[in-house]
């Protein structure tokens, strides 16, 4: 293969790629990448190893932590002198319980029935004696799909 043709790959423009378009051309050259070559050079800020699953009993507050749990119910309420809907999704591992919080998200209770097993990844906070999970991310397990994770049973660029 030629250098040259290389090159001129490299400094391509990033719109050119197939999916990226204009807009998206103008997001990322809001973080300093404008070639392909920008692109190729674009590091995670960080890792986060979601590999070690916690029980409910041992989750640190504060701590960014990944759990696995069964949805054993759901409580929707509205926030005091707010227009904020909250919807906690309560889910166990038979060590103790937590709840998912979703803030104007009262859909999202037809999606996550109740015996569906989750793995979930996120910020735990201990409130009013409750354990809460909030700035999430959940993959619903599957018996024949455990190990074909994306975003946990490993390393995670972030």
């Amino acid at each position: 293969m030629d250098i040259k043709f290389l090159v001129n790959e490299l400094t391509m423009p990033v719109k050119y790629l197939k999916g990226v378009g204009e807009k998206r051309a103008e997001i990322l050259a809001n973080l300093g990448i404008k070639q392909i070559e920008d692109l190729l050079q674009y590091y995670p800020r960080i890792y986060q190893d979601r590999r070690h699953i916690k029980h409910i009993f041992n989750l640190l507050d504060g701590e960014k932590e990944t759990l696995q749990g069964t949805i054993i119910g759901h409580h929707k309420s509205r926030l005091p002198r707010r227009k904020i809907e909250l919807l906690k999704v309560i889910i166990s591992d038979g060590t103790g319980s937590a709840s998912l919080l979703f803030f104007n998200q009262p859909k999202m209770e037809r999606y996550l029935t109740k015996g569906l097993k989750l793995i979930i990844s996120g910020r735990i906070r201990r409130f009013r004696g409750e354990i809460q999970i909030t700035d999430f991310e959940y993959e619903i397990l599957h018996e024949e799909e455990e190990n074909e994770l994306i975003h946990h049973n490993r390393i995670v660029p972030i």
